[in-house]
């Protein structure tokens, strides 16, 4: 029996493992057609890949202009290599001497400007 898989799969997501196979007989001939094959193939299956952020501290010396946040930090998880960081929104923003809060309310995780964010 001769088996190739084809399918793969690198995103997150489910997609059918379905092979092409032939049966042979001894001579090496096609002989499928003689065979009532009961098919059952499996899913090939990525999961997305836990990432916990949160804003990267920031701090300066008063000067009556607004403090916002510029990066996340990773708090938990990873993201892979040749994935970044972009198009960072942030709730919050300090202008007066004190302690603020800020939130990441939107990001996006590209590879080669193309969006990867729905593996996350």
């Amino acid at each position: 029996m001769e088996i190739a898989f084809n399918e793969s799969i690198t995103d997150y997501g489910r997609k059918k493992n379905t092979p092409n196979y032939k049966i042979l007989n001894e001579l090496g001939q096609d002989v499928s057609s003689n065979y009532l094959v009961a098919e059952n193939f499996g899913d090939l299956v990525i999961n997305k890949r836990y990432l916990k952020v949160k804003p990267q501290d920031v701090s300066k010396i008063y000067d009556a202009q607004p403090l916002t946040a510029e990066d996340v930090e990773i708090v938990d998880g990873s993201i892979i290599e040749g994935h970044e960081f972009c198009n960072l929104v942030f709730n919050g923003s300090l202008t007066d001497a004190g302690v603020g809060v800020c939130s990441v309310s939107s990001l996006k995780i590209k590879q080669s400007n193309e969006d990867k964010t729905f593996n996350y």
